[in-house]
């Protein structure tokens, strides 16, 4: 029951947005065919990622039919380094989100590899033609602040 709340409220959301932003979303008739696919975008990126529960990958056309939008981890190419828990689920019909399980996190201080091989087939039958790697790093320890107990000598 929660589960079906969810789903309606993430595709109200996605549409909402589509209709208030018409030319920010990617659709596929905005991508001509013959075209490889592609990834626009690997969410998060970069280095002293706040820890997150999810990581999005954006593709450049749609891939999936609005409906089951739950996929089994075998269905889906994609591997993350180190491994973490979690599920996949497509966000909307371009946009793949792993959402780590409430048990597992990302570990701060961590660099995480997500390698994402060609077998991912777009609604009009484009597929990757090679596989990319990312690399993001969690956030690491900061010293913030500092004191003296005893001054030694100068």
């Amino acid at each position: 029951m929660a589960a079906n709340i969810r789903n309606l409220v993430l595709s109200l959301l996605f549409f909402g947005m589509a209709f208030l932003f018409p030319g920010q979303l990617v659709t596929a008739q905005q991508v001509p065919t013959g075209q490889p696919l592609k990834i626009l975008k690997i969410i998060p990126d970069g280095e002293d990622i706040s820890v997150s529960t999810r990581i999005v990958v954006q593709f450049n056309r749609a891939v999936v039919p609005v409906g089951a939008m739950d996929r089994k981890a075998s269905e889906i190419p994609i591997t993350i380094t180190p491994e973490v828990k979690g599920r996949w689920r497509w966000l909307n019909t371009s946009t793949l989100a792993f959402t780590l399980d409430d048990d597992s996190s990302l570990k701060p201080a961590t660099r995480y590899e997500i390698e994402a091989r060609p077998g991912i087939k777009a609604e009009d039958g484009a597929t990757m033609i090679r596989a990319i790697k990312r690399t993001f790093i969690t956030e690491r320890p900061k010293e913030v602040h500092t004191w003296f107990k005893t001054w030694r000598s100068p």
